[in-house]
């Protein structure tokens, strides 16, 4: 029986034995040429940056823009490329606000062989510019649940009071307020002072100051007084402004010092007094120009007042915000 080292024995000491191993070397220097010629393609997905765009400028929709990146070329080239090797970018230099501009994306290539193709799913993006905008706005007390039978909510206080927002200046201008997560007072009749996460997670496209408050809460205890409402008139009002209260009906929480007395024939004055105004207080340069001062919430008895006393009244105070009237067309 003929092995297989006898085989390679015969090969050898054949006459043909120098052609065969030629043959077999140009076989291999062959297959190896076929094997670096070939050719392949990658795809990469890669963020686009947003450069030199001016301070006073904000792109609304940057967030999640990317382009895909398609290499071409020799696979032994393409397999030394990832992507550390692309940076795609738009130049905002020369940017101008406008709803919707298609800007050139730009790439710079670092370190890819010579011999790669590199081309761009998108030549151009189209991108919204923005005035950024910045806007002072209150921090609101959200809570969730009702206190204890016979206790109600009373007034909450938030520190810091206000936060900064900041960006494009149409969902800037949006926002009149911040709001807190939710707060339990479900059972509650004690007073709450809490550390409270802001909720900003539908403003995720906005810049805000603050990401924490602290919040105190009073839970009041109201059993076996009256309820009374009244609203709340602008005390000594400069016929030059507009006055806008944040909120009218006040409500009024009395102790009767008589029994089975009713809030029957009851007169209140509920009043709120901003104070003096000057053009001074109106920093804001809009065409619109507006402040809002936050001012306690005065309650005085015109009558009976041998038979209540004043304990609570809510709210406590009131956001008003003051205009500047528009003066009117001149008489002919």
């Amino acid at each position: 029986m003929i092995t297989f080292v006898d085989e390679l024995k015969n090969i050898a000491s054949g006459r043909d034995f120098k052609q065969k191993l030629l043959c077999l070397m140009a076989a291999v220097v062959l297959w190896a040429y076929v094997g670096s010629t070939r050719t392949g393609e990658i795809k990469l997905r890669a963020p686009v940056e947003m450069r030199n765009l001016p301070a006073s400028l904000i792109v609304e929709n940057s967030h999640d823009q990317f382009v895909t990146v398609r290499l071409s070329g020799r696979q032994e080239d393409i397999k030394l490329v990832n992507a550390k090797n692309i940076r795609a970018y738009v130049d905002l230099e020369n940017a101008v606000p406008s709803d919707e501009i298609r800007y050139p994306v730009e790439l710079v290539k670092a370190g890819i062989p010579e011999g790669v193709r590199v081309d761009l799913s998108r030549e151009k993006m189209l991108l919204s510019v923005q005035r950024k905008l910045m806007k002072r706005v209150p921090i609101v007390v959200r809570t969730a649940g009702d206190p204890k039978e016979g206790f109600i909510l009373g007034g909450s206080r938030v520190l810091p009071a206000y936060a900064l927002v900041s960006g494009a200046e149409s969902r800037v201008r949006e926002i009149e307020a911040l709001y807190t997560k939710e707060i339990n007072v479900d059972g509650q009749s004690r007073d709450i002072t809490k550390e409270v996460r802001l909720d900003v997670e539908n403003n995720s496209d906005l810049s805000v100051d603050v990401q924490k408050s602290t919040v105190f809460i009073r839970l009041l205890d109201v059993r076996g007084l009256l309820r009374a409402e009244g609203r709340a008139r602008v005390r000594n009002p400069d016929e030059r402004y507009e006055y806008r209260p944040a909120a009218e009906t006040v409500v009024v929480y009395l102790k009767p010092l008589h029994d089975g007395e009713t809030t029957e024939g009851l007169v209140m004055d509920v009043s709120v007094d901003p104070g003096t105004l000057a053009m001074a207080d109106f920093h804001d340069a809009g065409a619109d120009p507006a402040i809002e001062r936050l001012c306690p919430v005065s309650v005085i008895l015109k009558n009976r007042q041998d038979d209540f006393r004043v304990m609570h009244v809510l709210p406590d105070s009131i956001t008003i915000k003051i205009k500047k009237k528009t003066p009117g067309p001149e008489p002919r």
